[in-house]
C-alpha cells in the first residue's frame, strides 16, 4: 500500500541526461500553476504534436506511462514515462491535491499512448479517484491494470543500475532519493531478531560470532537510517495510531545510533544479501589502521588472483566456466556439462559434482587460493574486532528505545497489510453487535488456494446469537466442515484484531476466549493417544470457557469404541450447551442431534430428552449431491436440517476405485446390518405391544379377583392405590424399553420377552400385590367390601 509522503513543494520539472533518463526537481512548473478547482472534463480540440514534447517527437511514437499514488491529507504521486521509440524515460513525483490537477497537467504534457495502473484501482475492483479523474480527462490514452506484485521499488532501482549509463548513476541516486512513488513501494529487515542479537554475547567468542557481529551493524545501520524516513511519511497522519507510531519513529530515538554507527563504520558500506557481496563489504566495513590496508590489500590482491587463475584455466584448456561463490566452499567454477560430450574433463578439475546439466569443480590451485583469501578475511575481522564490539557495547544502551521503533514499524506492516487485503482481495469492513452473522463469509486461506480453479471457493452465511448458540455440524467426510468452522474462527480473530474480512457483510460478537479441539495427533513420546489427547483438551476447555468464549469441536470420541465415544459427545455437548458459549460442534455422530444425555437418573425410569428441542441448539449439515450414479459432488453449502441417513462412505470407497471384490463384502455387510436394524425395530415395537396387551390383561384379572374380594373399604383403597403405581410405572417402562431398544441385541430383547411371562399366572408383579391384598384381609373385621 503507497504510504503518503509531504512535500512543501508543490513544482516540478524534468532534469534530462545525455542517456535519455530524467528525474523530477523542484524547477518551476511547465506554465503556469494549476489551480485548485477542479479542472474541466473536455480536453483541447486540437491535440499539439508530440514533437515539442519533454521526450521526443514525431507523432509515431508510443509513451508508456506508469501511475502509482499514495493516499493521505495531499495524495503523492508517481510516475514513470518510457519512450517506447527512443529510449527515453522520465521519474517524477507530484505533491499533488484531491482533484489531481498536477497529475493531469504532467500526462497532458507527454501524451501517453498507454497509462498503467495498479489492478487493486481499476475494474473490476472498485476504481480509485485518481483513476477514475485519469481515465475522464485524459482521452485516447489506453488504461491498462497491472498487477500490484509488479509495483516495486527494489525492482525499480535495480532497473536504473542496469539500463542507466555509470556516469549517470550517481546524479540519478541523488535526483530519485527519497521519491518512493517514482520508484515504487523498500522492505525492513527483520529487526526484532537482529535486536535480540545484539544482546546476546557468548562466553566464547569465536571467529563466526566476530563476523555475524559484523553483519548485525550493517544491517542496524541500514534499519536506523530508515527510520527518520518513516517519520517523514507519516507527517499528515491523522490517526491516533499512526500518530503513535510517527512519535516513535522520531530522530530522537535513532538519531544517536546512527552517530555511533558513523564513527566507526564506512558510510558507503551497506548489509548485502548474497555471500561473496556481504563478506566483501564486512573488509571495508570497520576502521582505517595501517595493518589493516595491508591486510585488506592481501585480501584484494587473492581475489585478483583468483579471477587471473580461472582466465588461464579457460584458456589453457579451452573451457567457459563460470566463476561462482558460497559459504562453504568460497569460490568454485562451474560448466556445462554438455560441452564437454566427447571429450573427458580435463584432470586439473576436482571436488566435482553434477548438478542439473552443470558440473560444479574446483582446481587444487583454487582451493589454495580460497585458503588464502579465508586468512585475509579473518585478519581483517580480527583486528577490527576490538572496534566493532565497542560500537556493540554503546549501541546496547540504545536498544530499548530501538525495540519502541522496531514495534511502531511492525505494527506499520501490520496495518499495511490489512489495507492491502481490503483493497486487493474484496474484504469488507466488519461491525460489532451482540451476534454473529456473514453473509457469503470465505475462508481466507482456502479461498487463495481455490482462486483460478472451476470450482472456486464457495462461501457459505453464518449466523449465530444466544438463542442459536450451540451448533452441530454434520456431513460426509471432505464436504468442508472443518473449513467452515474454521473460517467462522479466523474471521472473528481478524475482525477483532481490525481487519476487514472476506464476507459480503459481517457483524461479530466480541469474544475473550477462542478455544479450538480440531487435531487427531497424538504424542508418542508424551505416551499420549489420540483419545487422551482429545479428552485433555476437551477438559481444558470445560474448565475454562464462559458465555464470551467461542469454541470449535472438530470431532469428539473418535479415538474409542462407538458406544463410548457417543456416550462422551452427548455428555460434553450437554455441558458445552449449559456454558451458553458460541459453541461449533462438527460431528459423524447424528445420534447427538437426538438426544442431550445418556439417561435421567432423577426418575425411577429412563427419559431421552430431545438436543435439537433445547434452547440454543440447531443442527446443520453440508451437503452432498448423489443424483447421478456413483458420483458424489460436494456442494459445500450449508443447510438448515441434521444430515440425512446416506451411505457416504461406501460411496466414496467407490469413487476412489476399491477392488471389485471388496467393494461387493461391504455393501452386502452394509445391506445385511440394516436389515437387523429394521427387524429389530420392528421386533421392539411387536415386544413393547405384547407386553402392554399383557399388562392390561393382567390389571383386568386383578380388578375382577379385587371384585369378589372380602376386603374392608380401606384395605380395597389402599390394595387399589398400589395397583394403580405399579401399572403406571410399568408402562413407562415399557414405552422407554421401545425407544432404547435399537441399542438391545436380539438375544437380550427375547430374554427380555420371557421374564415378563414369568411370575405365577403370567400376571408379572400383580401377584405379588395380590397376596399382600389377602393378607390386609385376613386381618380385617370380615366385612365384604363395597362395590363402585
Amino acid at each position: 500500500m503507497a504510504t503518503p509522503r509531504l512535500s512543501t513543494s508543490y513544482s516540478y520539472a524534468s532534469t534530462s541526461y545525455q542517456n535519455g533518463y530524467t528525474t523530477s526537481t523542484s524547477q518551476p512548473p511547465y506554465g503556469p500553476r494549476p489551480s485548485t478547482s477542479r479542472p474541466g472534463t473536455a480536453r483541447p480540440s486540437s491535440r499539439r504534436s508530440r514533437a515539442g514534447s519533454a521526450i521526443g517527437g514525431g507523432e509515431s511514437q508510443q509513451i508508456i506511462c506508469a501511475v502509482t499514488e499514495g493516499r493521505g491529507i495531499t495524495p503523492t504521486v508517481g510516475l514513470a514515462f518510457v519512450n517506447i521509440s527512443t529510449g527515453e524515460a522520465v521519474l517524477s513525483q507530484i505533491c499533488d491535491n484531491q482533484f489531481y490537477a498536477r497529475t493531469l497537467n504532467k500526462l497532458q504534457v507527454f501524451e501517453p499512448t498507454e497509462i498503467l495502473i495498479v489492478s487493486t484501482a481499476a475494474p473490476p475492483h472498485e476504481p480509485s479517484k485518481m483513476y477514475r479523474v485519469v481515465e475522464e480527462n485524459i482521452i485516447g490514452a489506453r488504461m491498462v491494470a497491472v498487477d500490484r506484485k509488479y509495483w516495486s521499488e527494489t525492482t525499480g532501482l535495480e532497473f536504473l543500475q542496469q539500463l542507466a549509463f555509470s556516469r549517470d548513476l550517481d546524479a540519478l541516486r541523488v535526483a530519485i532519493g527519497g521519491n518512493y512513488f517514482a520508484t515504487c513501494l523498500k522492505l525492513f529487515h527483520d529487526v526484532e531478531k537482529l535486536l535480540t542479537n545484539l544482546i546476546i554475547i557468548p562466553t566464547q567468542p569465536d571467529i563466526r560470532y566476530l563476523e555475524q557481529s559484523v553483519n548485525h551493524i550493517l544491517m542496524l545501520k541500514g534499519f536506523v537510517e530508515m527510520t527518520p524516513r518513516i517519520f517523514e511519511i507519516l507527517g499528515g497522519a491523522r490517526s491516533e495510531l499512526l500518530v503513535t507510531i510517527r512519535e516513535n519513529c522520531c530522530h530522537e530515538n535513532s538519531d544517536a545510533t546512527i552517530s555511533m554507527i558513523k564513527e566507526v563504520i564506512n558510510e558507503d558500506v551497506t548489509f548485502q544479501k548474497t555471500p561473496l557481496d556481504l563478506r566483501n563489504q564486512r573488509i571495508y566495513a570497520a576502521g582505517i589502521s595501517g595493518l589493516l590496508d595491508v591486510a585488506r590489500q592481501t585480501f584484494k590482491e587473492a581475489t585478483a588472483d583468483v579471477h587471473q587463475h580461472v582466465s588461464t584455466v579457460n584458456q589453457e584448456y579451452q573451457m567457459q566456466t563460470e566463476t561462482c561463490f558460497d559459504n562453504n566452499r568460497r569460490y568454485y567454477l562451474r560448466v556445462i556439462e554438455s560441452d564437454f560430450e566427447g571429450r573427458g574433463l580435463p584432470d586439473i578439475l576436482i571436488n566435482r559434482y553434477r548438478k542439473k546439466g552443470f558440473i560444479e569443480c574446483q582446481t587444487i590451485d583454487l582451493v589454495k587460493l580460497n585458503q588464502r583469501l579465508e586468512d585475509a578475511h579473518e585478519e581483517v575481522i580480527c583486528m577490527s574486532d576490538k572496534t566493532v564490539q565497542d560500537l556493540l557495547d554503546n549501541i546496547r544502551g540504545e536498544i530499548p528505545s530501538l525495540f519502541k521503533v522496531c514495534e511502531s514499524i511492525a505494527l506499520l506492516d501490520m496495518i499495511a497489510a490489512f489495507a492491502h487485503l481490503a483493497t486487493n482481495s474484496g474484504y469488507t469492513k466488519p461491525e460489532i453487535g451482540d451476534a454473529i452473522a456473514i453473509e457469503r463469509g470465505r475462508h481466507p486461506v482456502k479461498e487463495k488456494d481455490r482462486k483460478g480453479k472451476s470450482n472456486g471457493f464457495i462461501p457459505n452465511d453464518v449466523y449465530a446469537s444466544d438463542q442459536t448458540r450451540f451448533q452441530i455440524i454434520t456431513g460426509c467426510n471432505m464436504s468442508g466442515k472443518s473449513t467452515y468452522i474454521r473460517s467462522v474462527a479466523l474471521l472473528s480473530v481478524m475482525a477483532q484484531v481490525g481487519s476487514f474480512v472476506p464476507a459480503e457483510f459481517a457483524t461479530f460478537r466480541i469474544i475473550r476466549q477462542l478455544f479450538a479441539r480440531v487435531s487427531v495427533d497424538d504424542s508418542i513420546e508424551a505416551n499420549v493417544s489420540t483419545f487422551a489427547s482429545e479428552m485433555r483438551e476437551t477438559a481444558f476447555i470445560l474448565r475454562n470457557v464462559d458465555t464470551h468464549s467461542l469454541v470449535i469441536i472438530d470431532e469428539l470420541g473418535r479415538g474409542t469404541s462407538t458406544r463410548d465415544g457417543l456416550a462422551i459427545a452427548l455428555s460434553i455437548a450437554e455441558a458445552l450447551v449449559q456454558s451458553r458459549a458460541l459453541i461449533w460442534f462438527v460431528t459423524h455422530f447424528r445420534e447427538l442431534g437426538r438426544f442431550s444425555s445418556p439417561f435421567d437418573y432423577s426418575n425411577s425410569f429412563l427419559v431421552a430428552q430431545i438436543l435439537d428441542k433445547r434452547p440454543g441448539v440447531v443442527n446443520y449439515h453440508l451437503g452432498v449431491d448423489m443424483s447421478i450414479p456413483n458420483t458424489m459432488t460436494m456442494t459445500y453449502k450449508i443447510q438448515d436440517k441434521p444430515v440425512e441417513e446416506t451411505h457416504y462412505g461406501l460411496a466414496l470407497a467407490r469413487l476412489v476405485e476399491l477392488p471389485p471384490k471388496v467393494l461387493e463384502v461391504a455393501e452386502t455387510v452394509s445391506k445385511t446390518l440394516d436389515e437387523q436394524v429394521e427387524r429389530k425395530k420392528r421386533g421392539s415395537k411387536a415386544r413393547a405391544i405384547a407386553s402392554r396387551r399383557k399388562l392390561v390383561m393382567n390389571l383386568k384379572e386383578q380388578l375382577t379377583q379385587a371384585l369378589d374380594c372380602p376386603m374392608d373399604d380401606r384395605a380395597l383403597l389402599g390394595w387399589l392405590r398400589k395397583l394403580q403405581g405399579v401399572f403406571v410405572v410399568r408402562m413407562e417402562e415399557i414405552e422407554n424399553t421401545e425407544d432404547h431398544s435399537s441399542d438391545d441385541d436380539d438375544e437380550e430383547g427375547e430374554e427380555e420377552v420371557e421374564e415378563e411371562g414369568e411370575g405365577r399366572g403370567g400376571s408379572d408383579n400383580f401377584a405379588d400385590q395380590e397376596e399382600t391384598g389377602e393378607d390386609e384381609h385376613r386381618s380385617s373385621n370380615g366385612t365384604p367390601p363395597a362395590h363402585s
